[in-house]
Formats: structure tokens, C-alpha cells, sequence
């Protein structure tokens, strides 16, 4: 994989491209990570817990409807910051009764009334990410930043909340994301997963506590811990 843009002052580094899902976070989100180090500590990957099709010893994928059912109640929109649902006109919130849980819109098999936006009159698009439902026994897909861009949840007709996205995005409710309803939306949605940065912070801190380098490395933190593997070369 080339790196054009980077230059690593760095023996000892290494890149993936990681599925958060895989770590526990309730989301297929892929990112690129990159670790490096002039320690000579051994780059640490911690190893996936979560499987889509899980043997009997393992953990399945973490669902949207673990993530957030609790916040389905109207009731719950005054004891979380960041619940307010959007205001939906009737035709949108049609629409999105249309749409099968864990599917996308189909404009065509729409009712001609609601196949046309209501104050320009041109047909509707269905971009990948806009008008899809999410399923409440699966992981939600990549959250897109934007007040716009969120999913539908996944038994209600209306998009989910920035609480709600930030759930699947494992932060803490405690968190608190502030400015207007889509700026609130685009921290969210930009964020990378609090979880999976945790896992990756404590296995570094683990590997510099324990002085694990490439001659020193216990086989247990091989086997249980560690997902090991490093480049010695400079980029």
C-alpha cells in the first residue's frame, strides 16, 4: 500500500484497514489506522472480538437495537442531550413508512404522490446512504455526517438522532455535542468509534508497560492479546 502524502521518521510502524465492527462497535465502519513508534516496541493490534458469523465460542456482531432501542420512547427525548428527532413533513415521514427495515427506498414502487418532492416537483433521488432503514438485529451501516444524512431508525419513520448515531458510535451518554442540529450531526458523524480507540490505546499501553518488543514477547500476549505485525523500514 503506498503512502504518498506521509513521511514516517519511524523504524518500527504499521497500517491496517479495520472494520469497527469487529471490535464491538455496533457499525460496519472500515478506517485506516497507522501506528508507529522509535521505541522499538512491537506494533500492537488488539484482536478482534466480534464475528458476523461467530463460531459457538465467539461474540457476534453488536446490533443497532442493543445500541438504541432504549431511546425509542418519546419520553426518553428529555433525559438525553442531543434526542431531538428532526421535524418531518407528512410526505417524508410517508415515505419512510415505505421503507423496509434494513433496506433501501424504492422511489418506483412509491405512490405517485410521494415520488415527487413537494416544492420543486422533480422526482426524488435515492443516494446510498439517504433513505435507508436500518435493522435492528444487524450493525447500522456507515454513519455520513450531515442533519440529512442519517439513517432511518429502524421501526420509527423518522431519521435517528445525534444521541442515537452516537450510540452506534459508542460514545458515552455523557458526551455532549453542541451547536445547531447538523452541526451536532457532523461531530458525530465524523467521529471515529470511542471504543475502538480505547482498544487500541490500551494495547499500546499494555505493550510499553510490559516492554514487549520484537525479542520480547510473552506467548500469551501472542495468543490472547496481541494481533502482531510491523514493517522495519522507513517511508
Amino acid at each position: 500500500m503506498k503512502l504518498p502524502i506521509l513521511t514516517i521518521n519511524s523504524s518500527y510502524f504499521d497500517y491496517r484497514i479495520i472494520n469497527t465492527a469487529d471490535y464491538g462497535v455496533p457499525q460496519k465502519r472500515k478506517r485506516f489506522i497507522l501506528i508507529a513508534n522509535n521505541t522499538g516496541h512491537i506494533i500492537p493490534w488488539p484482536k478482534p472480538k466480534y464475528f458476523l458469523e461467530p463460531k459457538e465460542w465467539q461474540l457476534p456482531y453488536r446490533t443497532v437495537g442493543e445500541a438504541i432501542s432504549d431511546l425509542a420512547s418519546k419520553s426518553t427525548q428529555k433525559h438525553f442531550s442531543n434526542h431531538e428527532p428532526m421535524k418531518h413533513s407528512e410526505d417524508i415521514s410517508e415515505r419512510y413508512s415505505y421503507v423496509e427495515e434494513g433496506k433501501k427506498m424504492e422511489v418506483e414502487k412509491l405512490p405517485k404522490k410521494l415520488q415527487y418532492a413537494k416544492f420543486t416537483g422533480k422526482k426524488i433521488k435515492n443516494f446510498s446512504h439517504v433513505y435507508r432503514r436500518l435493522h435492528r438485529n444487524e450493525p447500522s451501516i456507515t454513519l455520513v455526517p450531515g442533519h440529512n444524512a442519517f439513517p432511518i431508525h429502524p421501526w420509527l419513520n423518522r431519521l435517528i438522532t445525534a444521541r442515537e448515531a452516537a450510540r452506534l458510535q459508542t460514545f458515552p451518554d455523557d458526551v455532549e455535542f453542541i451547536g445547531s442540529s447538523k452541526d451536532q450531526c457532523i461531530q458525530v458523524g465524523n467521529a471515529f468509534p470511542c471504543l475502538v480507540a480505547q482498544r487500541i490505546g490500551e494495547t499500546i499501553l499494555k505493550t510499553i508497560s510490559n516492554n514487549w518488543t520484537e525479542k520480547k514477547t510473552s506467548n500469551l500476549a501472542n495468543y490472547s492479546l496481541l494481533d502482531k505485525r510491523h514493517h522495519k523500514e522507513k517511508i
